[in-house]
């Protein structure tokens, strides 16, 4: 997946927390807190966050997420029961509690992006926007959806494409991976996961691989033969 896709706004303030949304949550989380706040919390504190950190990342992958998912649990449990140590009890919420069966939730449905609601966080705008008194909201949402599945299946239309390109680049070269008849592209979004690749963009341009290891994507080619796109890492 990519690490852009968590990244949220184009910008973020920390005084602004209560604001995020929660996929900036998520990139604070995995990546740009371990940085941010080393040498800003106390150690206690900061190796208790890490144990979060090292937790979710570890139930994040589709490998680890299973072989190490005893790790997960014990980490998460050391989590919870050193978070009432560090800033009482009366913090300890529904929230902070249930983390403890994320490790369980996950052998049953994978990993934590399968079931994951943050990707979709912006359509609840749309919902919100569909409701016209707020009687009885849940009702009103449920009719709104069905409506629009109703609509959308009586309405013609060509299958989507799996993705959009944008910004065709010009070239007149081959290559032991393209050749002239190919087409190069600076920006790709997969239709259905919304995954966003942008080579223009130094933030936009990195992915994590199943296998954790981490690339820079340096060309978008589509194949003439057979329209599929590769990526040059």
């Amino acid at each position: 997946y990519s690490i852009s896709r968590c990244r949220g706004e184009s910008n973020i303030i920390v005084t602004d927390i209560e604001f995020w949304k929660a996929t900036e949550l998520r990139f604070f989380l995995l990546y740009s807190g371990p940085i941010v706040l080393k040498g800003k919390l106390k150690k206690a504190q900061y190796y208790h966050y890490l144990l979060l950190v090292f937790a979710i990342r570890t139930l994040l992958c589709t490998e680890t997420c299973y072989t190490l998912n005893d790790n997960a649990e014990f980490l998460l449990k050391k989590f919870v029961k050193e978070y009432s140590m560090l800033y009482g009890e009366h913090y300890i919420s529904y929230n902070v509690h249930s983390l403890i069966h994320l490790p369980e939730f996950v052998k049953t449905y994978g990993p934590l992006d399968n079931f994951s609601c943050c990707w979709y966080e912006n359509y609840l705008q749309k919902i919100k926007n569909s409701l016209k008194s707020t009687k009885y909201p849940l009702h009103e949402t449920h009719n709104r959806l069905i409506e629009k599945q109703k609509l959308e299946l009586s309405q013609q239309y060509e299958t989507p494409k799996m993705y959009t390109t944008f910004n065709e680049t010009e070239h007149n070269i081959n290559s032991p991976f393209y050749c002239i008849n190919d087409k190069l592209f600076e920006k790709i979004i997969c239709n259905y996961t919304r995954l966003t690749i942008d080579i223009s963009k130094e933030k936009n341009k990195y992915l994590l691989l199943k296998d954790n290891s981490l690339v820079v994507v340096h060309k978008i080619i589509e194949k003439n033969l057979n329209q599929n796109i590769y990526l040059l890492v």
